[in-house]
């Protein structure tokens, strides 16, 4: 146990000093629920550590009566650790902070804690499994195959997506949603869904989503185990509040039932996640939950300037579920919010990089001309060809040489980065999309800009396509170990490890290629018979690819390979991620139709060069992290200096998927809000005229959010 001095008026003054009245308010007001809307950039991180340092300093509560969660263990750890250093100054200098330590950390981790205790009483050994998406996926598959149930036409990832989001955290059972469910999916997935917890039962395995749903089961079903935690977390605080699911929000309701002592700090502006089940109504409805709560506005910023303040005010005014807050700040007004249009996603990359290096002087003449030719040409009836005025424009585009300002622009930009001129960390492209990052990421692998993006994997390591540039590099080279041991199981077909390991070592003993070997593989000693006819198949399948591809263009081969070998079914499985995965494949399709002018082998061969040196270049040297890059999603939380937000176009962003449902749009614009926010200084809001993208070209409009924002507040360029 930790026994702190007597608190003196020095220590508590320190503990509040360097608060403002509104922080400061939510640190004492420490009995009975509190809801803090903290704003963007107001300072919440700040409130929940100096809250757990005044209750164990100044009104000498337990630490380890303290129950702090949040969303990450980024944020548990960062948290955790202001948390010990402020403790350290404060407590007795004789004493360290050891076992009584509050409790800080995820949902998830403080499940973990709670079930390896009590999760006797519901019937699993302590010791129990923790699958994760892989294990899942291989436990799902082992289902459907128990079940006879086709998985080409039924994905295991679908299924478990439909369990997660519209059963587990909603914490319905089986046999609930066997209840529950209407139409013929939902009633197999009920079946599904019953047959999938018994064998994790007999695996003695819990999936991330029983962990709070066998918690909050267990406090439902056992109400002395559920007191005993309430005695022992006399005080609750949860983070991102906004950002709880149905079980996540029944989880912290039982826990502060007891004391009432609830802090939840968020705010519904920022909610951004409903599709992985988040619920803002939890926090709109907080003031419903707990009557008598204390309701805390944080609404000074303390990040961005008062343009971008007033700007993201603006912004959210527009959607009608929202509570009543208005951010400010003693800024100064900073400049404007810059909205540029530019040609296509090529211009968007190179309009970036030209506003970070200072190089917007050097290249807006030449801009200017390229955008007057294309308004002309647009303008006379006689000069566009058949297919109308987007051929015109795309015409126009792969004509442009831009030889001489474009190596002028690379030997500067290369120069003020070996001399440490720019501060590349200041900067953030954010992003609807995943799949907007191959074109900006071509751009600056071209111009030799350094990056990383945060939150997904580099465009070409992402998994569908390093899939499918591995089936065009065995068309062209049929000895590439790495790429056929790469996709001979992909999609499945019944070939696993060891059958790869007698296959690999018939090729070398045999000193034959590996698809020579594939055809041989009634040669191979010890195969099994199930395994043969998979290799033999797989042989015939890439023949038949290789003989196909002679007349088709670089595309064409991959809607071949795309149709003939499943890969297209398995990766449309009826999921967010497939969708995601999806996109990036037609994403490969608009860069493979740069060389629509050659067909056959030597046209892959052209492609796969051109991929092979995006992969070749190393980004990270002298350990510089670069330009940052990532989408609006991943952005939450984080702050740059200037925030560059592309794709501002309708259908893009605001999503096409939510154009006709306006809580989506609401959401839509909560993300926006969201990006612009994280600026410290300056937002650029950039739209295209025409963009390439999911494998087509299109004629784009921009975004209905550029308007609404005043015009006093904007430059438009």
């Amino acid at each position: 146990m930790i026994y702190f001095k007597e608190p003196s008026k020095t220590m508590t003054d320190s503990i509040l000093s360097k608060l403002n009245g509104k922080q400061q308010s939510a640190v004492l007001q420490t009995e009975g629920p509190v809801l803090v809307l903290a704003g963007a950039g107001s300072g919440k991180t700040r409130i929940l550590v100096h809250r757990i340092a005044y209750l164990i300093i100044e009104k000498q509560v337990s630490p380890s009566s303290v129950l702090a969660v949040t969303f990450t263990n980024k944020a548990a750890e960062e948290m955790k650790q202001r948390v010990e250093k402020l403790l350290k100054r404060k407590i007795n200098p004789s004493q360290s902070i050891d076992l009584d330590q509050p409790w800080v950390g995820t949902f998830h981790s403080f499940c973990v804690r709670v079930l390896r205790k009590e999760i006797g009483a519901l019937g699993f050994k302590n010791n129990f499994l923790i699958y994760d998406d892989y294990d899942q996926i291989a436990l799902m598959k082992g289902v459907l195959e128990k079940m006879v149930i086709d998985q080409k036409q039924y994905s295991p990832r679908m299924f478990l997506s439909v369990i997660s989001n519209q059963a587990k955290n909603n914490l319905l059972t089986p046999r609930q949603y066997q209840h529950k469910a209407k139409d013929f999916i939902e009633k197999l997935t009920a079946k599904v869904y019953q047959e999938y917890q018994k064998q994790l039962r007999e695996h003695n395995a819990l999936d991330f989503d029983d962990l709070i749903m066998m918690t909050v089961q267990l406090f439902q079903k056992y109400p002395a185990v559920l007191e005993k935690y309430q005695r022992r977390f006399k005080y609750l605080m949860v983070d991102e509040y906004q950002d709880t699911n149905h079980a996540q929000y029944l989880l912290t309701n039982l826990l502060s039932k007891k004391s009432k002592n609830i802090c939840v700090v968020g705010d519904d502006w920022q909610g951004i996640y409903s599709f992985r089940g988040a619920d803002i109504q939890n926090i709109l409805d907080f003031e419903k939950d707990y009557p008598q709560a204390k309701i805390i506005y944080l609404e000074q910023n303390y990040r961005s300037t008062k343009t971008i303040v007033e700007a993201s005010n603006h912004i959210i005014a527009k959607n009608k579920a929202r509570t009543d807050k208005k951010l400010w700040t003693d800024s100064k007004p900073g400049e404007k919010i810059t909205v540029q249009q530019v040609a296509n996603e090529k211009e968007e990359g190179e309009y970036i990089l030209g506003e970070i290096f200072g190089l917007r002087e050097e290249t807006s003449d030449h801009r200017g001309e390229a955008d007057d030719e294309i308004v002309y040409e647009s303008e006379e009836e006689n000069n566009h060809p058949a297919g109308g005025i987007l051929d015109t424009i795309l015409e126009i585009e792969k004509n442009k040489s831009g030889g001489p300002e474009k190596k002028t622009a690379k030997i500067a930009i290369q120069k003020k980065i070996r001399g440490g001129l720019i501060n590349l960390s200041d900067y953030v492209i954010l992003y609807r999309t995943n799949a907007q990052s191959r074109a900006l990421e071509e751009t600056l692998l071209e111009y030799g800009v350094p990056y990383q993006i945060i939150g997904s994997v580099k465009f070409y390591e992402r998994k569908e396509v390093k899939d499918l540039l591995a089936y065009l590099r065995i068309l062209v080279e049929p000895n590439d170990q790495v790429s056929m041991k790469r996709i001979i199981n992909e999609p499945p077909r019944s070939i696993g490890r060891k059958t790869w390991s007698l296959l690999e070592n018939f090729a070398e003993a045999d000193k034959i290629d590996y698809l020579k070997a594939v055809k041989q593989a009634d040669k191979i000693a010890s195969l099994p018979s199930r395994a043969r006819n998979a290799l033999l198949f797989f042989a015939s399948l890439i023949i038949d690819l290789k003989d196909k591809a002679q007349n088709l263009k670089p595309r064409e081969i991959i809607d071949l390979i795309l149709n003939k070998t499943g890969y297209k079914k398995h990766v449309q499985d009826g999921t967010p991620e497939g969708e995601a995965r999806w996109e990036n494949i037609l994403e490969l399709k608009t860069v493979a139709k740069k060389f629509d002018n050659q067909q056959g082998l030597e046209s892959i061969r052209s492609f796969l060069e051109e991929t092979a040196l995006v992969n070749d270049v190393d980004f990270l040297e002298d350990g510089k992290k670069g330009l940052t890059l990532m989408t609006t999603h991943n952005a939450k939380g984080l702050e740059y200096k200037v925030v560059f937000l592309a794709g501002m176009e309708e259908g893009l962003f605001p999503h096409a998927n939510s154009l006709f449902d306006p809580a989506e749009l609401e959401e839509e614009r909560r993300l926006y809000y969201v990006g612009v926010t994280r600026s410290k200084e300056k937002v650029y809001l950039i739209h295209t005229r025409q963009r390439n993208i999911w494998g087509s070209s299109r004629i784009t409009i921009p975004s209905r959010f550029l308007e609404e924002i005043p015009e006093e507040l904007v430059e438009n360029k």
